[in-house]
């Protein structure tokens, strides 16, 4: 596995004796004592070997007993290496290594090395197949797209069921042979966000959950690597993946089954609306998205519709929604911002509306838009022009009155008379009942560069610092550093907290709490998990310095002192190498603001039970 660093434990290795005497008898001798540790996706094991008082006719050989290791590879007089496979199951398993130095005709000394392999986070074997074929309709180089999903339960009226694993493949291949839509037989690998490369599957949008028997998420992950493995048996589909997720945790997919494919054609794409459109809202709905505390700024999704609403909160049709992407200010008991809104291109600052824009060509819509449900069918148009005027109407509720143009030409005009307080703004949510000081030692840190993705000049750095044991800490650290190149690194300064609600050079993003999902996000402390890995302290930096110093060979060092927002300080000290990885993709940098939450940043924390 790309991931998979060898451990490789050293012997000392010493001169042959010329001579073989009745008293001095060779021996293997190891610089270090202790296990090899060895993570659950496996990969290659190398063992540096050396021998005491070796004689002439020595031979050294090693064994294992168990079948998950592999037969050695002798590669040199003084190195040997094995093949660990991975380990799908959650336990973690172990094995004697014997190292056999044979002399004289049949003597023989040893040395055993103890093998440990690593459980697996989380193991599927799926027995549900699922997929789209959308031919080469978003391949940018003429890829062909299989929307593939593995689970153990089916989809039912297109929703996953309760209590069901599902692991999502967004796979690109060369064109299927004889026209059929059948997924290429060989090896694919994680790809690298918005691109779609031959023989890979894609990072924005591959990832797995599972639910509860409510429907609550237990896990929600997305992968920073992994390979998929495609053959046939016959008619059946062999599929196997081994995935790293975010947050360092091995998944294992896997799947051998019939097909079944469901193909897409480029004509039923949303042709839009065309026609004019009067919504007199029964329900209105304010969802807060994103915000600053600090600068006093929160971004909320407004939806107003003509339609009932099931008792499970979904419409009935036939009907109309109206979705407005606002800003106002920010208010701690949810209150909206009166006044008049106005629709712009680029937006952020109270009483401005983004406009809509479209995700993978004209199928998902982003920011405000107009969705019209007949019963047979549902079609979109984003919103170009208009404005929204709030007015607080005295009894307890507001009155709202549209006027929108979409980009297909017709309007839109929307009224509503009723309650409209912003549903999940975060009060303080940091769990910290006092001052903290971290405790990073033998953390890892990797650092993660997506381009000017908050365009705001500079370049967007995502640097996660992984704690070295589950139960120990560690932070999310979001910057937006100088623009200079990749390979220059992030900048030598003093970043401090964002002034506006997306960061500048200079600055980092606040902390963060999700509404829509309970993700934490942005710069925030990260520590102890509980048995089902979820984060049990948490604390966002809302304020304080953040000093990183590069010194220009790989290595940096990081000293912070945050104040959290209920007034308690964490801080700590890291220094050591620092993986970097490059997604400055042209199409990276120029992604709208507010496309999907980050695929590589998102921490995907459940926090459903907080009170």
């Amino acid at each position: 596995m790309k991931r998979f660093f060898p451990i490789i434990f050293f012997l000392f290795l010493f001169s042959a004796c010329d001579t073989k005497t009745e008293s001095i008898v060779p021996s293997i001798s190891l610089l270090e004592d202790g296990n090899i540790v060895v993570s659950a996706a496996g990969g290659k094991v190398e063992i540096v070997y050396g021998v005491v008082n070796a004689v002439d006719d020595g031979t050294v050989s090693a064994y294992s007993k168990e079948d998950w290791i592999s037969e050695p590879s002798y590669e040199s007089g003084t190195r040997l290496s094995f093949v660990v496979d991975p380990n799908d199951m959650t336990e973690e398993r172990s094995s004697i290594i014997n190292i056999d130095y044979t002399y004289g005709g049949g003597h023989v000394v040893s040395k055993q090395i103890n093998l440990v392999q690593t459980g697996s986070s989380y193991a599927l074997e799926a027995t549900v197949f699922t997929s789209t074929y959308y031919g080469d309709f978003f391949g940018d180089d003429g890829e062909h797209r299989y929307y593939t999903w593995l689970s153990d339960m089916p989809f039912v009226n297109e929703e996953p069921q309760v209590g069901g694993t599902y692991y999502l493949f967004d796979i690109y291949a060369p064109a299927p042979e004889d026209d059929k839509p059948y997924i290429p037989a060989g090896t694919y690998v994680l790809g690298r966000p918005n691109t779609t490369t031959a023989m890979t599957f894609s990072s924005d949008y591959s990832n797995g959950f599972k639910t509860d028997a409510s429907g609550n998420y237990l896990y929600e992950s997305v992968f920073s690597e992994g390979t998929l493995t495609v053959s046939y048996e016959g008619e059946s589909i062999v599929m196997e993946a081994v995935l790293l997720d975010t947050e360092g945790g091995y998944h294992f997919v896997s799947y051998s089954g019939p097909t079944e494919y469901i193909e897409w054609h480029e004509e039923d794409v949303f042709p839009g609306i065309q026609h004019d459109i009067e919504i007199e809202a029964s329900f209105g709905e304010a969802v807060y998205v994103a915000g600053s505390q600090n600068e006093g700024i929160m971004e909320v999704q407004l939806s107003f519709t003509d339609m009932s609403l099931s008792a499970v909160g979904l419409p009935e049709p036939p009907g109309a929604i109206l979705t407005l992407d606002a800003f106002m200010h920010y208010d701690y008991d949810g209150k909206i911002t009166t006044g008049n809104y106005t629709v712009m291109s680029s937006a952020g600052e109270p009483l401005q509306i983004i406009s809509g824009e479209w995700l993978i060509e004209d199928l998902i819509a982003s920011g405000s838009y107009v969705t019209e449900m007949t019963g047979d069918a549902t079609n979109y148009a984003l919103v170009k022009s208009g404005s929204m005027d709030i007015v607080d109407n005295g009894n307890g509720g507001y009155t709202v009155t549209c006027t929108i143009e979409m980009e297909t030409g017709y309007t839109v005009t929307c009224n509503y008379d009723g309650a409209l307080d912003v549903i999940g703004v975060p009060g303080p949510f940091s769990t910290l009942t006092d001052d903290k000081e971290l405790d990073l030692e033998g953390a890892t840190v990797t650092a993660s560069c997506y381009g000017d993705y908050f365009r705001t000049g500079g370049m967007q750095w995502n640097i996660t610092i992984s704690p070295a044991t589950s139960g120990g800490d560690g932070v999310n650290i979001e910057i937006v550093s100088e623009n200079v190149p990749f390979d220059q690194g992030f900048v030598t300064g003093t970043y401090t907290a964002a002034t506006e609600l997306y960061p500048g050079p200079g600055e980092y993003q606040c902390g963060a709490l999700s509404a829509y999902d309970g993700s934490l996000s942005g710069t925030i402390y990260l520590g102890g998990r509980d048995d089902n890995g979820y984060y049990v302290e948490y604390a966002p930096a809302m304020s304080g310095d953040l000093d990183i110093v590069n010194n220009g060979d790989g290595t940096y060092e990081f000293t912070f002192s945050f104040l959290d927002d209920k007034g308690h300080t964490w801080s700590g000290h890291w220094s050591g190498n620092v993986r970097t990885l490059d997604y400055t993709t042209s199409e990276a940098s120029v992604l709208p603001l507010r496309v999907a939450e980050n695929p590589a940043v998102r921490l995907n924390m459940n926090i459903n039970n907080l009170n």
